[in-house]
């Protein structure tokens, strides 16, 4: 049996996506799809699908969508209706990869240089204040004979 699926996002390219998506399912066939609230009513009331993938919010949105629109007529009530919440995280709703915000693109950008910076003059205070107590380089005359021989006695690659 094929499962009827009515798809409701304003968003084009996630609902092409989800289209996509459940086409290759061979129980579910999506026979139509909305960008807003009333055309989404309009062809859930003519279509009649036997479910309804709709966004929380949509624009233009009727109060109408969740587990049983009330505004459906009487004679025809999808018997579930699954409500995809785009505001999960973000409960305004207006920030997000799908809408975007440079604003908190480039606090993070921010905040990566400032780690980075930090990580830098950090890194060589710690270089500077074992340096007071110990070198931290060999002496020119070790480099050139090499750390194996000049530490341990031996040559570790004779080439």
């Amino acid at each position: 049996m094929t499962i009827k699926v009515f798809l409701a996002d304003d968003h084009k390219i996630l609902r092409e996506s989800l289209i996509i998506l459940l086409q290759q399912e061979n129980d579910l066939e999506v026979i139509g799809e909305a960008a807003d609230g009333h055309q989404a009513l309009d062809e859930i009331l003519r279509l009649k699908p036997v479910r309804s993938l709709v966004w929380q919010r949509l624009p233009q949105q009727p109060a109408m969508f969740g587990l049983g629109p009330p505004s459906l007529s009487a004679s025809y009530r999808p018997s579930f209706a699954i409500s995809l919440c785009k505001f999960a995280l973000n409960w305004t709703g207006t920030s997000g990869l799908v809408q975007g915000n440079v604003h908190q693109f480039l606090i993070q950008v921010f905040g990566v240089v400032i780690t980075g910076v930090y990580a830098f003059v950090v890194t060589y205070l710690i270089l500077k204040v074992i340096n007071v107590f110990d070198s931290v380089r060999v002496p020119e005359k070790v480099e050139i004979v090499g750390l194996d021989t000049s530490i341990h006695g031996e040559v570790a690659y004779d080439l």
